[in-house]
Protein backbone atom coordinates (compact mmCIF):
# COMPACT_ATOMS: atom_id res chain seq x y z
CA UNK A 1 0.00 0.00 0.00
CA UNK A 2 1.11 3.50 -0.78
CA UNK A 3 1.49 6.00 2.19
CA UNK A 4 0.74 9.21 1.57
CA UNK A 5 3.52 12.07 2.82
CA UNK A 6 2.91 15.74 2.95
CA UNK A 7 6.38 16.81 3.44
CA UNK A 8 9.10 18.47 1.90
CA UNK A 9 12.19 16.33 3.32
CA UNK A 10 10.18 13.71 2.77
CA UNK A 11 9.91 14.39 -1.36
CA UNK A 12 13.43 15.78 -1.15
CA UNK A 13 14.66 11.98 -0.08
CA UNK A 14 12.41 10.47 -2.81
CA UNK A 15 14.03 12.98 -5.40
CA UNK A 16 17.57 12.88 -4.33
CA UNK A 17 16.52 8.60 -4.63
CA UNK A 18 15.38 8.84 -7.84
CA UNK A 19 18.60 11.09 -8.96
CA UNK A 20 20.74 8.59 -7.78
CA UNK A 21 19.35 5.55 -9.36
CA UNK A 22 18.82 7.57 -12.63
CA UNK A 23 22.57 8.12 -12.54
CA UNK A 24 23.88 4.95 -11.63
CA UNK A 25 21.38 3.53 -15.08
CA UNK A 26 23.46 5.52 -17.21
CA UNK A 27 26.57 4.65 -15.72
CA UNK A 28 25.94 0.80 -16.57
CA UNK A 29 29.45 0.06 -13.96
CA UNK A 30 31.40 2.71 -15.88
CA UNK A 31 33.03 5.62 -13.94
CA UNK A 32 31.61 8.34 -16.64
CA UNK A 33 29.03 9.05 -19.09
CA UNK A 34 27.88 11.05 -21.75
CA UNK A 35 25.22 12.51 -23.03
CA UNK A 36 24.44 14.39 -26.24
CA UNK A 37 22.03 16.81 -26.02
CA UNK A 38 19.69 18.08 -28.95
CA UNK A 39 17.15 20.64 -28.13
CA UNK A 40 14.55 20.37 -30.30
CA UNK A 41 12.75 24.08 -31.08
CA UNK A 42 9.38 22.63 -33.43
CA UNK A 43 8.58 19.14 -31.70
CA UNK A 44 5.85 20.86 -29.81
CA UNK A 45 4.20 21.77 -33.18
CA UNK A 46 5.51 19.25 -35.89
CA UNK A 47 5.61 16.20 -33.60
CA UNK A 48 8.56 15.29 -35.24
CA UNK A 49 12.03 14.92 -34.50
CA UNK A 50 15.06 15.13 -37.10
CA UNK A 51 18.00 12.78 -36.16
CA UNK A 52 20.98 14.19 -38.45
CA UNK A 53 23.08 11.95 -39.55
CA UNK A 54 25.14 13.64 -42.32
CA UNK A 55 26.07 17.41 -42.69
CA UNK A 56 28.20 18.80 -45.30
CA UNK A 57 28.97 15.60 -46.76
CA UNK A 58 30.50 14.35 -43.64
CA UNK A 59 29.18 11.85 -41.32
CA UNK A 60 27.65 14.23 -38.06
CA UNK A 61 25.43 13.32 -35.40
CA UNK A 62 24.66 10.47 -34.31
CA UNK A 63 26.64 8.91 -37.45
CA UNK A 64 29.46 10.59 -35.65
CA UNK A 65 28.84 10.87 -31.78
CA UNK A 66 30.67 9.66 -29.31
CA UNK A 67 28.18 10.01 -26.16
CA UNK A 68 26.75 7.06 -24.60
CA UNK A 69 23.37 8.87 -24.99
CA UNK A 70 21.21 10.58 -26.93
CA UNK A 71 18.79 13.28 -25.28
CA UNK A 72 16.39 14.86 -27.14
CA UNK A 73 14.89 18.13 -25.23
CA UNK A 74 11.71 19.89 -26.04
CA UNK A 75 12.06 23.64 -26.25
CA UNK A 76 10.63 24.50 -23.07
CA UNK A 77 12.69 21.82 -21.36
CA UNK A 78 9.23 20.13 -19.91
CA UNK A 79 9.97 16.76 -22.04
CA UNK A 80 13.20 14.95 -22.43
CA UNK A 81 13.61 11.49 -24.03
CA UNK A 82 16.93 9.84 -23.45
CA UNK A 83 17.90 7.01 -25.25
CA UNK A 84 21.48 4.88 -25.47
CA UNK A 85 23.35 5.30 -28.35
CA UNK A 86 23.14 1.57 -29.80
CA UNK A 87 19.57 1.56 -29.55
CA UNK A 88 18.56 4.79 -31.36
CA UNK A 89 21.04 3.79 -33.95
CA UNK A 90 18.65 0.43 -34.40
CA UNK A 91 15.92 2.60 -34.59
CA UNK A 92 17.09 4.66 -37.24
CA UNK A 93 18.35 1.72 -39.17
CA UNK A 94 15.42 -0.32 -39.14
CA UNK A 95 12.80 3.08 -39.72
CA UNK A 96 11.34 2.92 -42.72
CA UNK A 97 12.23 6.04 -45.45
CA UNK A 98 14.38 8.06 -46.72
CA UNK A 99 16.62 10.62 -45.26
CA UNK A 100 15.82 14.29 -45.58
CA UNK A 101 17.72 17.44 -45.90
CA UNK A 102 17.34 19.59 -42.40
CA UNK A 103 19.37 21.65 -40.21
CA UNK A 104 20.57 25.20 -40.41
CA UNK A 105 20.59 26.25 -44.20
CA UNK A 106 19.21 22.70 -44.98
CA UNK A 107 22.88 21.32 -45.41
CA UNK A 108 22.33 18.24 -43.20
CA UNK A 109 20.74 14.90 -43.67
CA UNK A 110 18.58 13.09 -41.32
CA UNK A 111 15.74 11.21 -40.63
CA UNK A 112 12.40 12.68 -39.57
CA UNK A 113 10.60 10.45 -37.18
CA UNK A 114 7.84 11.05 -35.20
CA UNK A 115 8.32 12.13 -31.58
CA UNK A 116 5.29 8.99 -30.69
CA UNK A 117 7.06 6.34 -33.18
CA UNK A 118 10.19 7.17 -31.65
CA UNK A 119 9.23 5.99 -28.22
CA UNK A 120 7.42 3.15 -29.87
CA UNK A 121 10.15 1.81 -31.76
CA UNK A 122 12.80 2.34 -28.67
CA UNK A 123 10.40 0.35 -26.37
CA UNK A 124 10.51 -1.93 -29.56
CA UNK A 125 13.84 -3.04 -28.98
CA UNK A 126 13.69 -2.91 -25.28
CA UNK A 127 11.95 -5.22 -25.26
CA UNK A 128 13.41 -7.35 -28.39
Amino acid sequence: MIQFHNGFEYDLKVGQDGESEFSNLLRKDRPTYTVECKRDMKVHKSGNLFIEVESRGKASGIEHTKADYWAFMTHDKKVNIVVDRETLQKVLEAHEGDKVKGGDDMTSKGYLISARQLVRSILHFVEA
